[in-house]
């Protein structure tokens, strides 16, 4: 009998200890649930130079609604459909249209980055007017750069394979015209120290980078949006800009 009397107290011991522990993993778990809501985790492409801008501006955007936010840079092609398909909750920044092919994505109509094609030269001086006014000049463009080498075919063209290389030509006077974005442009010169070289305005084109939302997340877009607008009209978002390509230029 006394045996058997032990042996149900153990029992109902041991289911006491049970019950205890799932009520500590439950408490556990909640507030790791909230940390879960309150952080985001954004894809970006690999070796982005505009990262370290979008990142911060984001930053203050987000955490200014109390959420905490993460990058993950991935091959450009996996970082737009991990976000596409919810395994990340949205691109860190993207040009405006993705989402007619990438339709759970949704975009915050606040652009935090620009990129500038713009034409580079040594002696000429003329008006900018769209890639048609660089007919009557020889043109190099570095391999790669989808933008010049796609409006500049069937024109007086030679494509390199840097450009380091482009602007050894413009320098030598072998081209007329370089076509390559502002800031690796400028980075560019001021590695070589071409002196003469300059930047002919306006620029080419300009494409604007915006901030992508996953669909499961559009509650936040509201939000997201108020906070971006804030920061554009107090000059945040221009001071964080300029801020990071003064001190990139500085730098390298």
């Amino acid at each position: 009998m006394m045996p058997n009397l032990i042996k149900k107290h153990l029992q109902i011991d041991l289911r006491l200890k049970l019950n205890l522990l799932h009520i500590v993993i439950i408490l556990l778990a909640v507030p790791f649930s909230a940390d879960a809501r309150n952080r985001l985790v954004f894809s970006t492409a690999e070796n982005s130079r505009m990262r370290p801008v979008a990142e911060k501006i984001l930053k203050q955007a987000y955490g200014s609604i109390g959420i905490e936010i993460k990058i993950t840079e991935y091959p450009a092609l996996r970082a737009i459909i991990s976000a596409n398909e919810g395994i990340v909750d949205g691109e860190l920044m993207r040009v405006q249209g993705v989402e007619k092919k990438y339709p759970n994505l949704n975009m915050i109509p606040v652009y935090l980055a620009k990129v500038e094609g713009v034409v580079f030269t040594r002696n000429l001086s003329f008006q900018v007017e769209g890639f048609d006014s660089l007919k009557p000049y020889s043109i190099a463009v570095r391999r790669g750069v989808k933008f010049a080498v796609r409006r500049t075919e069937g024109m007086n063209r030679i494509i390199v394979d840097s450009l380091d290389r482009a602007f050894l030509l413009l320098n030598r006077e072998r081209v007329d015209v370089v076509i390559a974005t502002r800031l690796t442009g400028m980075l560019e010169l001021k590695r070589t120290q071409y002196q003469k070289i300059k930047v002919l305005e306006p620029p080419l084109l300009r494409t604007y980078l915006y901030h992508y939302l996953h669909s499961k997340h559009k509650v936040l877009i509201p939000k997201v949006s108020a906070s971006l607008q804030d920061m554009q009209m107090d000059g945040t978002i221009n001071k964080i800009r300029d801020q990071f390509i003064e001190e990139l230029l500085n730098r390298e």
